[in-house]
């Protein structure tokens, strides 16, 4: 055997193994959307972007990003066929924005508020009828959809927690997911109800800038050395993936991260589309008997 022949007969089985180690996190599901900082030396200039697996070696190689429209854009939600971002900055003086699925500006601009004094926005979460991020202070601020008329939801069970970044919304309890730090010391992830009220809590490794539920119910959280970690909802640690094009804290780490999955419907919309399915049941049996 060559030498030329061996060195390939050891790099695939090489990968091979590295690959089986890291089976159930290759890749997240569904593509990924996030925003990143600092890609652009001296300037507070962002990146929105997108990903795809499998991963090769353990990085995810199918990476897409271009420049944000405006500086600061750090929440993203996604749902509906766009990506809506948002600012950042605790001063509120940068616009966020949208963009299609293939990170083409649509040209429509989301107007800054002021946020709480010396706190900002971090990761951002939709379930397609309102948008939501997190500030420092663990304070969950709900927006409608275009990130306006922001509502505040302090929440008593956050005591025990603080540095709140990352958030996602949890489709198959229609709650969220949120990462910090425990106030004694080590990393934790806390679900909560859209109300406020504390779920549940557990230990994680890492604190992540971002979060985001995939379309099969688990969680990647992103850190600020440009890795994914994969978990489940009930704690269980699956794995990591480094991403191409991410760096660290200071040279293009994600601030936020999302996957699109359809949102829940409204009780309202609900309890319409029920009244639609019993009218059309009744009718078809009005049918089947005149016709018997």
């Amino acid at each position: 055997m060559t030498s030329k022949v061996l060195l390939q007969t050891v790099l695939c089985s090489t990968g091979f193994a590295l690959l089986a180690q890291s089976a159930t996190a290759i890749a997240p599901i569904g593509t990924l959307y996030f925003t990143q900082d600092g890609p652009y030396p001296g300037t507070y200039q962002t990146r929105v972007g997108k990903l795809q697996g499998p991963s090769f070696f353990g990085t995810i190689m199918n990476v897409q990003a271009v420049a944000t429209v405006h500086v600061n854009e750090g929440p993203i939600a996604v749902a509906g066929g766009d990506i809506r971002t948002y600012t950042n900055s605790m001063y509120g003086m940068s616009p966020g924005s949208r963009y299609d699925l293939n990170l083409n500006s649509l040209g429509q601009n989301y107007a800054p508020w002021q946020m709480t004094p010396y706190n900002s926005l971090n990761d951002g979460t939709t379930d397609g009828f309102f948008n939501y991020s997190v500030e420092g202070n663990g304070i969950i601020v709900r927006t409608d959809r275009d990130w306006q008329n922001p509502v505040r939801m302090n929440i008593p069970g956050l005591n025990g927690f603080w540095g709140m970044t990352g958030i996602t919304w949890d489709f198959n309890t229609n709650s969220l997911w949120m990462s910090g730090f425990y106030s004694g010391g080590g990393y934790a992830l806390v679900n909560t109800t859209k109300s406020g009220s504390v779920l549940q809590h557990y230990s994680v490794q890492h604190w992540y800038r971002g979060l985001a539920m995939d379309v099969d119910g688990t969680l990647w959280g992103s850190t600020h050395l440009g890795h994914l970690h994969h978990m489940t909802t009930g704690g269980a640690y699956l794995g990591v993936v480094g991403v191409l094009g991410w760096g660290n804290s200071s040279t293009g780490a994600p601030a936020g991260i999302e996957i699109e999955v359809a949102p829940v419907p409204e009780p309202a919309s609900l309890a319409i589309f029920a009244a639609g399915a019993i009218g059309w049941s009744v009718r078809r049996r009005r049918q089947g008997r005149a016709s018997a």
